[in-house]
């Protein structure tokens, strides 16, 4: 390691200890949450989960916009108060509803169905929905730039500063893919959003103590969005949360007249429910299983059609509705594929029939 490049780095807004774990630390920090932004608001946002690279896309505009205005003043709160704002429209409930719901305003019209066509026939009440759908849309998108933009300001500064462009590159570089592996391992280890806003808030806290002002509001500031992630990472009603490597699972009880006890969704969306089709549950619920539909769910007819198999392959096997058909039908050997293990763990834990 070059000496100079583990110099300090001092100047009228931050006192940083070493130039280069300056350099990698803001990289872990910039890159761990621009992940976390693409997985979290393409979750909860339905939107973004079409739109996938426009997440990716504003975080680094935001960067790049500080990266090129380095030499301006940094402050964290610039980062501190987009990031507040959206915490904590992501914690009222209503406000959220209507984040969420932001795909179903630009459905109105109907000739942009996104997820479900509501469109209406009064022309005012489509324009405004239109409107209110692309102003939440873009709200959220200037509240991402905005809060990498004093990153990348820092980020610039201490690459400006470094005496040896290549090291530095370099440095941020491992620092960028440390940061997004961090994510990785999280995920992998199931860990809700508040786990990720927590790590978050302990890598900003490092430039909070760098700094050379307002670190007092900034602290203050870093403990409500602190309090704000664990509010936004509640679903009010849900009997279990589940945040898998890859997709958001909540688990929610089922209607007196549904066919099920338990409903699974799936990134905010009915996915499936968890049915027992079992004949002394069918006999002892006349009510919902009429006689002359027994044995003619959706998951026994494929097995009407080919009677007898020896064999049966489910590829998407969820909960184990399938599995759970092939077994009442005595299939002898049935091979369920299923790529989310917690997918997998719901079933063996709720499923009545235990396929």
């Amino acid at each position: 390691m070059s000496s100079k490049a583990s110099q300090p780095f001092q100047d009228q807004d931050f006192t940083i200890p070493s130039q280069t774990w300056g350099i990698f630390f803001i990289s872990i920090l910039g890159l761990f949450l621009e992940t976390l932004f693409i997985r979290w608001i393409g979750t909860e946002i339905r939107i973004f989960a079409y739109l996938q690279n426009t997440i990716l896309v504003v975080c680094f505009l935001g960067l790049g916009i500080g990266m090129f205005t380095s030499s301006k003043p940094i402050e964290i709160r610039q980062s501190l108060f987009p990031l507040t704002v959206f915490l904590l429209l992501m914690a009222i409930p209503m406000t959220r509803l209507a984040l969420g719901n932001t795909s179903e305003m630009l459905s109105t019209l109907g000739d942009l169905v996104i997820w479900s066509n509501r469109a209406t026939g009064d022309l005012k009440s489509q324009i405004v929905l239109l409107l209110a759908g692309l102003a939440l849309t873009y709200g959220v998108l200037i509240l991402i730039v905005d809060t990498f933009v004093p990153l990348g300001r820092i980020l610039g500064r201490l690459m400006n500063a470094n005496r040896n462009p290549i090291w530095a590159y370099s440095v941020n570089i491992f620092g960028s893919i440390l940061g997004t592996w961090a994510f990785v391992l999280l995920s992998f280890f199931y860990q809700p959003p508040f786990t990720w806003f927590l790590i978050m808030a302990g890598l900003l806290a490092l430039f909070i103590l760098w700094s050379n002002r307002d670190r007092r509001i900034n602290f203050a500031l870093l403990g409500v969005i602190i309090l704000l992630s664990w509010f936004a990472s509640q679903v009010p009603g849900a009997r279990k949360v589940t945040w898998s490597p890859y997709q958001k699972l909540v688990v929610r009880e089922s209607g007196a007249d549904a066919l099920g006890q338990y409903v699974v969704e799936v990134n905010n969306s009915s996915y499936q429910d968890i049915m027992d089709l079992s004949d002394p549950y069918i006999s002892a619920n006349p009510e919902l299983f009429p006689s002359e539909l027994k044995g003619l769910s959706q998951y026994d007819i494929p097995l009407l059609f080919h009677p007898n198999p020896g064999s049966f392959l489910v590829v998407g096997s969820g909960t184990g509705n399938d599995v759970a058909a092939a077994l009442r039908h005595n299939i002898p050997l049935v091979t369920a594929v299923e790529i989310d293990p917690a997918i997998i763990t719901i079933g063996e834990g709720l499923h009545p029939e235990r396929p």
